[in-house]
């Protein structure tokens, strides 16, 4: 009995003084655990982020956290030693195998979620998730058109959402929502309540479907009325030069303000100077050729009497010589000609008659009345000469 009254007292003084304990440790003692953990979770986390990296590098793209183009195009290589694919599963949906470059099937405007399944390089299954928000497209506007006290703004953009027209100027500010059609246009009026205020104006607007907004459009700029500030500009443009206006105090100025005055100037003295020096060489060789010709015609004409001849006549000679070798008809004709003479010749010869060798007897008796002597060998009287012929050493009567 003694021993369980012991027991009892124990056993119930134990929690109290584990109470004890609890309540005596400090408060840093308590928070230790949950700060140590924290930074084991930023850790992990880390590691995980690098993993990730690593793992979209294998895959080679990455997908943007917003953009306004449903139809997002991605090119990636598949790190799998065997090739076994790329697969993708987007909100939710069965996974499905992949070709490179893949281009997302028109996406809604909104937030997707993306997965990609592939094998890594050591061939162990990979999963990366992405969310991607695609984003209306900016709309586009026209030039707006001026009406009497109003104006006329008309543009496209994304089919069956609405825009936040905002039209401001120096003296008017004007936000308007305009609802776009099936076919992707909108037009809107805008009527000042105090009429349309001459100055420069400039329109812009920004598309919103499903609470997501596209960026704002690129501006247009007009204006209503003619300015103060136009027509300044205006009369700025018109400029008015003068050479008799300038003095020589004012000429360094004026080129200083205007350098296209010194090409101006500086070009034609340039071209002036090039064409003198090129029609200086053009007159320079004709008269050299007219000297060249004079020389070559006194030569001809002051040619060497003792028969030599110059280059130019060789080849000239050489040339004939050609010529005649290239004529063989005519050296024909000639050689028969000469053939034809010849043969006349002989036949002319044959044709004369031949020397007859006469005796003293036999010319004497032939030509007995020319002999002088007679017949007994006596030389006979010679005749009577008529003394009135005179004769002259020229043969010629006088």
């Amino acid at each position: 009995m003694k021993n369980i009254l012991v027991l009892t007292i124990l056993f119930t003084l134990f929690p109290l003084s584990v109470f004890a304990q609890e309540k005596e440790t400090s408060v840093s003692e308590l928070f230790a655990p949950g700060e140590v953990k924290a930074e084991e979770i930023e850790n992990l986390d880390e590691i995980e982020q690098e993993r990730k990296e690593q793992i979209e590098n294998q895959l080679g793209f990455t997908i943007p956290e917003y953009t306004d183009n449903p139809s997002y195009t991605i090119t990636f290589t598949d790190p799998s030693p065997e090739k076994s694919g790329v697969e993708i599963s987007t909100d939710g949906k069965d996974f499905v195998r992949i070709e490179s470059p893949y281009t997302f099937p028109s996406l809604g405007i909104g937030q997707h979620a993306l997965r990609f399944r592939f094998n890594d390089k050591d061939n162990n299954v990979q999963i990366l998730e992405y969310t991607m928000i695609v984003l209306p497209r900016s709309p586009i506007i026209q030039p707006p058109v001026l009406r009497q006290d109003s104006i006329e703004i008309t543009g496209t953009g994304l089919a069956n959402s609405e825009i936040l027209l905002f039209l401001s100027s120096n003296t008017y500010n004007y936000t308007q929502i305009v609802d776009i059609d099936g076919d992707g246009k909108w037009s809107t009026t805008v009527t000042p309540e105090e009429g349309l205020a001459d100055g420069i104006y400039t329109v812009t607007a920004l598309t919103r479907k499903g609470g997501f907004v596209s960026e704002l459009a690129k501006a247009t700029v007009f204006e209503v009325g003619d300015s103060n500030d136009t027509k300044k500009d205006k009369e700025e443009e018109n400029i008015f030069f003068s050479f008799a206006s300038l003095t020589s105090s004012d000429i360094k100025d004026v080129i200083n303000r205007n350098p296209d005055l010194v090409l101006l100037s500086v070009i034609p003295f340039v071209l002036g100077i090039f064409l003198t020096l090129l029609f200086k060489v053009i007159f320079r060789n004709k008269k050299d050729d007219v000297n060249i010709k004079r020389v070559e015609e006194s030569m001809k004409k002051n040619s060497n009497p003792n028969g030599e001849k110059t280059l130019r006549e060789l080849f000239e000679q050489k040339d004939d010589v050609k010529k005649e070798e290239k004529k063989p008809e005519e050296g024909k004709k000639v050689v028969e000609k000469k053939e034809q003479l010849e043969k006349k010749e002989e036949v002319k010869k044959e044709e004369e008659p031949k020397e007859k060798v006469l005796s003293k007897e036999e010319f004497l008796k032939e030509y007995k009345v020319a002999d002088p002597d007679d017949n007994k060998g006596k030389e006979r009287p010679s005749p009577k000469i008529n003394k009135d012929i005179k004769i002259s050493l020229t043969s010629r009567e006088e």
